[in-house]
């Protein structure tokens, strides 16, 4: 186990905020005791209050060794991953080295399968991914008698897709880039965050 030192990549200043979505009611009544600790939340983190100034230092560096050391076992996890990955990037660009097989300094060529795969799942994936307008497609789960979930489901639906295609004109942009590097390194994450 590592020693608990001052790490540069620890910092803190992070707050952190109670948004509910509109309309969102909660399924089951709360009790008292959790209504007083969702109050307790919202009185920490509302106004822009900084939660690491109400907590204690030996808590903080606590939390950051422990992101640390999992941050730490992530990246040996996934060593071999990461091998294979530059190896099939170098594929991707075209790089050549010295081939010693069938003779020292034999012809080296190297056809574009791998970028051209991407290039074809481009094509066929991003047309999938964005039908003109609907982007976001709500997917409902259990039952709905009524319709409430459905009805509140397009609503998010339309909200969202207005957010990504209207209101973030990189949106579309960064979906065709997703769908061309997806293919070469296997998962794509999309982070939005709304400033």
């Amino acid at each position: 186990m590592r020693e608990m030192t001052e790490d540069p990549r620890i910092e803190t200043g992070m707050a952190a905020q109670v948004i509910p979505f509109p309309g969102d009611e909660p399924e089951m009544p709360r009790t008292d005791d959790e209504e007083e600790e969702i109050l307790e939340l919202e009185v920490i983190s509302g106004d822009n209050i900084d939660l690491v100034n109400e907590l204690p230092e030996s808590e903080l560096r606590r939390f950051a060794h422990d992101a640390l050391e999992q941050y730490d076992r992530d990246v040996s996890s996934r060593s071999q991953w990461a091998e294979d990955h530059n190896r099939i990037a170098k594929d991707v660009k075209g790089e050549r080295g010295t081939k010693s097989f069938p003779w020292m300094n034999a012809a080296n060529i190297k056809y574009p399968l791998i970028a051209t795969a991407a290039v074809q799942f481009n094509a066929r994936s991003y047309p999938a991914i964005v039908k003109g307008l609907d982007v976001v497609k709500p997917s409902i789960k259990g039952a709905d008698p009524k319709g409430k979930k459905k009805a509140r489901a397009s609503r998010v639906a339309g909200v969202m897709n207005d957010q990504f295609i209207l209101q973030m004109p990189e949106c579309d942009d960064d979906t065709d880039k997703m769908t061309m590097m997806l293919p070469i390194h296997g998962c794509m994450f999309r982070q939005v965050i709304w400033d």
